[in-house]
Order: structure tokens, then C-alpha cells, then sequence
């Protein structure tokens, strides 16, 4: 986690606060953070922030029997071997989901423009993978 990246975060919840999309006293989840991320979720939310970690929430192995209004996720999808599962198990437990994860930080200068194309797409049926081809993949440097 970067400076940065906790600013962002901070900004997104006094966003989220403000426009009224999470009531007051709602239930508001937060998964693996560091502890500088769960104070900026307890600036914005106060005492009804709960925060879980693996052993409390495999996020790969079970959606929650409880719903939460808000759950927030920094930089844990990228480390899931199974992000279909994870994004489904997720997404059916919780109104609102916010994720911040890494793009590109830490990389090689050249980058894989289809790299965000792996990740499929949501459809009706589930997620459905997209093929890439290597006539699809092409390399620019980053500038």
C-alpha cells in the first residue's frame, strides 16, 4: 500500500459517505487491511466497521449467510487463484463493493495492453472467460 493509495481510499469513502449510499449504522465490512486502511474506514463509518481476514472469510471457499451494505477490498483479488469464484462469492454478499488493487505498479516497463481482457466478463449466465490470441496481445512501453 502505497501513500497514494490510502489517500485514494479515503477519498472513495468520504464519496461513498457522502452521497448517502450507505446509511448510517449500516453494516460495513472490510477484508485483510492494514492498519491504516481500517482508520480511514473508521473516520468515514465509526464503531459499525468489522473487519475479516482469511481465517474469518475465505473469500474463494464461501459466500456470508449475512449481507453486508458495504464491503471494501484493497489489494486482496490479486492474490486469489480462483477470481470468479471470489468476485461471485463477494459480490452475493454485500449491496455495495469497493476495490482498490494494483494495475501496473512494480512492473516491467512494457505492458500487456490485453492483460485487463484475461480477466472476463460479467454476463447474465456467470462469468464468461475471453479468449486471447497472440495476434490479440500487442506491447507498447509505457512512457
Amino acid at each position: 500500500m502505497t501513500k497514494t493509495d490510502l489517500i485514494k481510499l479515503e477519498e472513495a469513502l468520504v464519496m461513498v459517505k457522502e452521497m448517502g449510499i450507505v446509511k448510517p449504522r449500516a453494516k460495513v465490512g472490510i477484508h485483510s487491511p492494514w492498519i491504516e486502511q481500517y482508520f480511514a474506514m473508521k473516520k468515514a463509518f465509526g464503531d459499525v466497521v468489522e473487519v475479516m481476514t482469511k481465517d474469518v472469510w475465505d473469500i474463494e471457499d464461501r459466500k456470508l449467510t449475512m449481507a453486508y451494505d458495504l464491503l471494501v477490498f484493497c489489494n486482496v483479488f490479486m492474490y486469489t487463484d480462483q477470481p470468479a469464484v471470489a468476485f461471485a462469492n463477494v459480490l452475493e454478499s454485500c449491496k455495495l463493493l469497493l476495490v482498490q488493487d494494483i494495475i501496473k505498479r512494480d512492473r516491467d516497463p512494457i505492458f500487456l495492453e490485453a492483460t485487463a481482457i484475461v480477466c472476463g466478463m460479467s454476463t447474465a449466465n456467470g462469468m464468461k472467460r475471453n479468449r486471447i490470441t497472440r495476434s490479440r496481445i500487442t506491447r507498447r512501453r509505457l512512457t
